[in-house]
C-alpha cells in the first residue's frame, strides 16, 4: 500500500534493559534504570516492523575488566532500524554504569 509508506507517523515505546557480560568479580553499584524509552519517526509501515523487530536492549560489559564507570552514548544504535526510521528522542539520552569488586554483602547482578 503505497499511501501506509507515505504516512508519516510518530511513536513512544519502550524497550527492557538488559546488562550483559558482567565480568566475573565484579558488579553494578546500583540499578541501571529497567526501561529505555525511544521515539521514532517515519513511515507507518516500517514504524511497525520496527516495533515487532526490537524486543529489548542490550548493552554489554565485555571488555570492561577494571572497577570503574562506562558510559554508553548513541542508545539508537542499540536498535534494529530500517531506513526511512528516525529516533528523535532517547530517554535516558546516555547512560552510566559503575562496576565494582563483588562482595558477599551487596551490588547488583542481573
Amino acid at each position: 500500500c503505497l499511501s501506509c509508506y507515505n504516512r508519516k507517523t510518530q511513536v513512544e515505546f519502550s524497550l527492557p534493559l538488559k546488562v550483559a557480560d558482567i565480568p566475573t568479580g565484579y558488579t553494578l553499584s546500583s540499578a541501571p534504570p529497567a526501561v529505555i524509552t525511544y521515539s521514532l519517526s517515519g513511515p507507518s509501515i516500517l514504524i511497525g516492523s520496527t516495533l515487532r523487530s526490537n524486543t529489548y536492549v542490550k548493552l554489554s560489559l565485555a571488555g570492561a575488566a577494571t572497577p570503574g564507570r562506562t558510559i554508553f552514548m548513541n542508545l539508537e544504535s542499540h536498535l534494529k532500524l530500517p531506513e526511512g526510521i528516525v529516533v528523535t528522542r532517547i530517554s535516558p539520552s546516555a547512560l552510566e554504569l559503575n562496576l565494582e569488586p563483588q562482595t558477599s554483602s551487596g551490588g547488583i547482578h542481573p
